[in-house]
């Protein structure tokens, strides 16, 4: 009778359930790669790149701040020298050579050089 029913359930198509016909076994590779020293070495790998990501972004910042820092001090120098030419330009155009060569004749008692005041040299190699 036994086997009649077997044969029986097998005439009436009955699937036995996926849980019920095959259990899945461990896969031992998969255990064994994923012991503790492989976790707290990940671990340590993630927070090392946790860190050095952090501290990129700190870079970042404060080459971004350096650079902010470099254009206006480039700024600043660029006014000062603007400045300073327009400075020196008003003093050189306020500047009579004429008067001054005149002072210095007249008032100080300059005079050109004469003939025997004045000597020549050649270079000795020439």
């Amino acid at each position: 009778m036994a086997a009649g029913r077997t044969q029986h359930s097998r005439s009436t198509g009955h699937v036995p359930h996926k849980s019920q016909a095959k259990k899945k076994e461990p896969n031992p590779a998969l255990e064994s790669s994923f012991n503790g020293k492989t976790i707290a070495f990940l671990i340590v790998v993630s927070i090392i790149l946790v860190f050095s990501l952090v501290r990129m972004l700190q870079l970042k910042t404060r080459y971004i701040s350096l650079k902010d820092e470099v254009e206006s001090l480039e700024k600043s120098v660029s006014v000062l020298r603007e400045d300073n030419d327009a400075y020196y330009n008003s003093i050189m155009s306020g500047v009579d050579l004429n008067e001054t060569r005149r002072k210095a004749m007249e008032s100080l008692d300059m005079r050109y050089p004469g003939e025997e005041q004045v000597r020549s040299y050649t270079l000795g190699g020439s």
